[in-house]
């Protein structure tokens, strides 16, 4: 049986997520005036571990877990330059040109999963995008997704 398509992950398959929490940092430090320096040195450790990212990186820097929601509401629309690895772009250029079509997979909040997808460009290499949460289930769940 012939492969005829290959589903990609998004986050720490196409990119470094961790660079995403970094854009949100940097543009959530500048928009309310707030030291970014102690929220990056606390960035590894909070990511690695999971869950309330966010509210931990903000408990973590010693600032008040009030800031959460706007925190949350910078981290979807994160401004800045987001790339795909070469590597990743040759990867994604071999597949299609062997005439296999692309999809790509991905769970998380769909406003910020779509704001990543936009500032990676990565609308045009793929057939179709799937944001797992507009069809009410997550990965690994996702018989019937595409």
């Amino acid at each position: 049986m012939a492969i005829k398509a290959v589903v990609f992950d998004l986050d720490n398959t196409l990119y470094d997520e961790k660079e995403y929490y970094r854009l949100a940092i940097e543009n959530f430090a500048e928009e309310f005036g707030l030291e970014k320096k102690d929220m990056l040195e606390v960035l590894p450790v909070a990511y690695e571990s999971g869950g309330d990212i966010l509210g931990r990186i903000l408990s973590m820097a010693g600032l008040d877990t009030s800031w959460q929601e706007c925190f949350f509401q910078t981290y979807c629309d994160v401004k800045g330059d987001l790339r795909v690895r070469d590597e990743v772009r040759d990867v994604l250029k071999r597949i299609r040109d062997a005439g296999k079509k692309l999809f790509l997979l991905t769970n998380g909040v769909v406003r910020a999963q779509k704001r990543k997808v936009e500032l990676l460009g990565l609308e045009a290499p793929f057939d179709d995008v799937v944001f797992a949460r507009e069809r009410g289930r997550e990965k690994p769940e996702c018989d019937g997704l595409m």
